[in-house]
């Protein structure tokens, strides 16, 4: 019995989070690997949160032992299992980390790639457009003048 989760049967629980964690792991380092990253920025994603998984599995546990009063000895630091206060100061420094890391390398790779994208095909559109002839680059400007001069009128 783990406190408020019921009764567990500890072992299989955390093979069952292990599992699950590393196959959402391993699905979201093959979107990030097909949409264009490198394969090495797909795989260290994977092994930290795989990694993050078979911890978190097993913390999992040893926290539900530890908030039914049982103090443990190997939720990984005896100190922090025995400090409330140090664990939660601990936990919040280590999330604070992952979220640097994250917006570092997820979001502004994401961000990145996008914009690269987004540049280089309006770059390839615009040297498409381009055709050199002023005749049809003055056709275009009166045509947008007039476009510009009919949506004034209405509003």
């Amino acid at each position: 019995d783990l406190g408020g989760f019921g009764a567990v049967h500890v072992a299989r629980g955390v093979r069952a989070a292990i599992a699950l964690g590393v196959f959402v792991s391993a699905v979201i380092a093959v979107v990030i690997a097909w949409t264009g990253a490198q394969r090495w920025t797909a795989a260290a994603i994977f092994f930290v949160l795989a990694l993050s998984a078979v911890f978190g599995a097993e913390a999992g546990v040893r926290v539900g032992r530890w908030a039914d009063g049982h103090a443990s000895a190997h939720l990984y630091m005896y100190h922090l299992s025995s400090h409330p206060v140090l664990a939660a100061i601990a936990a919040i420094a280590g999330l604070g980390l992952m979220v640097a890391w994250w917006a570092g390398l997820g979001v502004d790779g994401s961000v990145r790639w996008l914009s690269e994208k987004a540049v280089l095909s309006l770059g390839h559109l615009a040297q498409r457009l381009q055709t050199g002839r002023l005749q049809e680059y003055l056709f275009a400007t009166v045509v947008g003048i007039v476009a510009i001069i009919f949506l004034v009128a209405i509003v």
